[in-house]
């Protein structure tokens, strides 16, 4: 008999042991989000990120003075113009952004639009680009490549500064920049199963400035 109830003593601590056993939950582990760190330096690889790519008819004037003393007698101070398109590359300098990746919530300080870089498209100029005045009868004083150069110069350092005081050029192509930007981060996101949530702060703003 007593044998009896101790082998019924041990089947009950047994089935108590294995019920719970059944109801204890192993912890979950936790979620691993694949942008850190790491990514800034992947992100800030990507140098300048130029966004938008503006054309613009430019005319480059100038003059040269006819030179003086008897070897330049007679000579004729000549107005000269030349047309031909400018490109302007506008975007965002990525080695100034700063990004704070916080879980499955991201924090990027996006530095404001700049000309990133003014070039002449080489394909609109001919000889047909180039106009000027009449040279004098007898001694001629020739406009040079070096003449011409410099005229393009002044116009290219001219059409930078409308570029730059062009406000809503320049916070379109930020804005551009934040697309790319947020649009790369959905794709490693949506790679990883990871739903992110950015969070744009404004450069120079005190903490906890925030910009959607």
């Amino acid at each position: 008999m007593r044998k009896s109830v101790l082998r019924s003593l041990w089947i009950l601590l047994l089935c108590a042991f294995v019920f719970a056993g059944c109801g204890r939950k192993e912890p979950e582990p936790e979620p691993v989000y694949p942008i850190d760190e790491s990514y800034y330096d992947e992100i800030r690889a990507l140098g300048q990120l130029a966004t938008l790519e503006c054309y613009y008819h430019n005319v480059a004037r100038s003059e040269k003075e006819a030179g003086t003393g008897l070897s330049h007698l007679f000579e004729k101070d000549r107005k000269f113009w030349i047309e031909y398109v400018g490109i302007a590359k506008v975007g965002v300098d990525m080695e100034q952004i700063l990004i704070e990746p916080d879980g499955d919530t991201i924090r990027i300080t996006l530095p404001e639009a700049q000309v990133l870089s003014i070039e002449v498209d080489e394909s609109s100029l001919d000889e047909s680009s180039f106009y000027s005045s009449e040279d004098g009868l007898l001694n001629k004083n020739a406009i040079t490549a070096e003449d011409q150069t410099a005229a393009i110069a002044d116009a290219q350092e001219t059409m930078q500064k409308a570029v730059e005081e062009n406000k809503a050029l320049m916070r379109n192509a930020r804005e551009l920049a934040k697309k790319i930007i947020g649009n790369y981060i959905s794709e490693v996101g949506e790679a990883a199963g990871v739903t992110y949530t950015i969070i744009w702060m404004e450069p120079g703003a005190p903490a906890g400035t925030e910009k959607g």
